[in-house]
């Protein structure tokens, strides 16, 4: 019964915010925003989804720094420093696999020169 009641709730509140062309954001930084932050922020975000914003501010110590931010139930990428290196981690590792699959050809190619006879080789 509880749950069926949460479950209206959050469909009203969705209806509202939809008839209301509101959109909620939920902000997740290392450090509490300031008030002229928190509201530079809600600006741009307004700007961004033409609607107006909720803005729901989160501290979490894994952030390493920069923000995370989740509007409308899409989280917009790449904002924070721990998404960042974790990018490049990403992209370094691809580029490592790549590097091994050249040296690998040319080893490949190395040998099937060497194998084959040269043209004054051959009578």
């Amino acid at each position: 019964m509880l749950r069926e009641y949460r479950d209206s709730c959050r469909q009203f509140k969705a209806r509202y915010n939809e008839d209301h062309n509101i959109a909620e954001a939920v902000v997740t930084t290392a450090v509490a925003l300031t008030e002229a932050q928190a509201q530079a922020l809600k600006e741009r975000l307004e700007k961004i989804s033409g609607k107006t914003v909720l803005l729901t501010q989160k501290t979490d110590s894994t952030v390493l720094g920069g923000i995370r931010v989740e509007l409308e139930g899409k989280q917009l990428d790449g904002l924070t420093v721990k998404e960042r290196l974790s990018s490049l981690k990403k992209k370094k590792t691809l580029r490592k696999s790549s590097y091994k699959g050249c040296e690998w050809n040319a080893i490949k190619t190395r040998r099937n020169i060497q194998s084959h006879p040269k043209p004054d080789q051959v009578l």
